[in-house]
């Protein structure tokens, strides 16, 4: 029993240190490499190397190999047995590290701006140095005590930045448990639906998750033609000719009106979720009569719940991954260089916070007839983080939506010249 307890224990220190590295190395990734290696330029001619089309790109991979990689494990568990399966992923894994290690180190040596030296705030080092015999504890303490001066550092740097607002209403949306998450799961199975009608709708789901990756470039595309907003990109460091700067004032009022759309429709389609969630929860006719009479309608409506449910819940998830996508490069080009790292890993932090507080509150609300009050406040948070991106896309542009223009559109849909 203890040597089983040591091995799990060991095991789950390993899968510590995986996601550790794992974040680390999503980080440099995305964050600081993605950004050097795309194409700045909006322009026509470099349209397809642009940064919102690399990142939807990484984006439409991660999903896709989410959604398939499962579906083959499970193949090969079923196929075979348990511990093929568990070589089979060992296998996969290693051949994978050896294959980005190798890509990684090319991209590396082949790029000179992923080599050039950054200028880093570091921490000043107030350890007193001139006392040889500063205790152990003495020494400890003042190493804490840097640490923590450079974490607030990092969060002062973080909110002094334009774009802390949408980062940290990103952050905000992993408070929810209205995602087929392992929460959600295990609230249908408990509410009596079939693990193939879950499986089903799971995976219909990520095939809509895939489809953001399509549908976030051409909405970024579509909604960067309006005139007039040039409040969101104001102080240009470089000087740049008149139809660059007017592209990138475009692609970056595009970049906010994509992730407004975007949140916006994940918040409208969570509401039929929670009716849903409710009505599955409300209790049903108390006398067998009533009960004989009312199975039909039940049935029916419990059918039309059910489809409205996973529809629209689905749905929501092309919203979540659009303004993801968008808030991702909007803190890509927003934040300074040499701040990119920090930014991330700070804006990690609070994802890592909100997802804790997530499984924390589920675990203290965990019956299962309470879960529409999870449903509930995941609602209400979903709706915080979009008046927080609200409020800061009317603070860039000066006002969310052209009511002059709809107003036109209503009452004089046809212009004659």
């Amino acid at each position: 029993m203890a040597i089983k307890s040591g091995l799990f224990a060991f095991v789950v220190s390993l899968g510590v240190c995986e996601k550790l590295s794992g974040i680390g190395n999503m980080i440099t990734m995305e964050r600081d490499w993605v950004p050097n290696l795309a194409c700045t330029s909006t322009s026509q001619g470099d349209h397809i190397y642009s940064l919102t089309h690399l990142n939807a790109v990484m984006r439409r991979i991660d999903l896709i190999c989410k959604l398939v990689s499962p579906l083959v494990i499970s193949v090969i568990i079923s196929a075979t047995s348990m511990p093929a399966g568990v070589v089979t992923v060992a296998g996969m894994s290693g051949i994978s590290w050896g294959f980005e290690v190798f890509c990684a180190r090319r991209v590396w040596r082949s790029c000179p701006r992923l080599r050039a030296s950054k200028a880093v705030d570091l921490v000043p080092n107030t350890t007193p140095t001139d006392r040889p015999n500063l205790g152990r504890l003495h020494a400890i303490r003042a190493q804490s005590q840097r640490l923590c001066r450079s974490h607030l550092t990092q969060l002062r740097n973080y909110v002094s930045t334009d774009v802390w607002v949408p980062s940290i209403s990103l952050a905000m949306l992993h408070l929810s448990v209205l995602s087929y998450s392992a929460t959600f799961i295990t609230f249908l199975l408990n509410s009596g639906f079939s693990l193939i009608v879950i499986t089903i709708a799971r995976a219909i789901g990520s095939i809509v998750e895939v489809s953001s990756t399509f549908v976030a470039p051409a909405g970024i595309g579509y909604l960067a033609v309006a005139k007039g907003d040039a409040r969101i990109v104001e102080d240009q460091e470089e000087l740049l000719d008149d139809e660059e700067q007017r592209s990138r004032k475009q692609h970056a009022v595009g970049l906010a009106r994509s992730g407004l759309w975007g949140i916006t429709l994940q918040l409208a389609n969570l509401v039929p979720v929670v009716l849903a969630i409710f009505y599955l929860h409300q209790p049903g006719p108390s006398s067998l009569l009533s009960r004989f009479l009312s199975l039909h309608s039940q049935f029916s409506s419990r059918l039309l719940t059910t489809i409205m449910m996973f529809t629209f819940l689905s749905i929501s998830r092309l919203g979540l991954w659009v303004f993801d996508l968008t808030t991702q490069e909007i803190t890509q080009t927003q934040v300074r260089p040499d701040q990119r790292s920090s930014f991330a890993g700070t804006e990690m932090g609070f994802i890592s916070l909100f997802e804790l507080a997530q499984w924390v509150i589920s675990a203290i609300v965990s019956h299962p007839n309470d879960f529409r009050w999870l449903a509930l406040g995941s609602l209400g948070a979903v709706l915080c983080s979009t008046a927080m991106y609200a409020y800061w896309v009317k603070r860039q542009r000066g006002h969310l939506t052209h009511w002059d223009r709809i107003g036109k559109s209503c009452f004089h849909p046809t212009t004659g010249n």
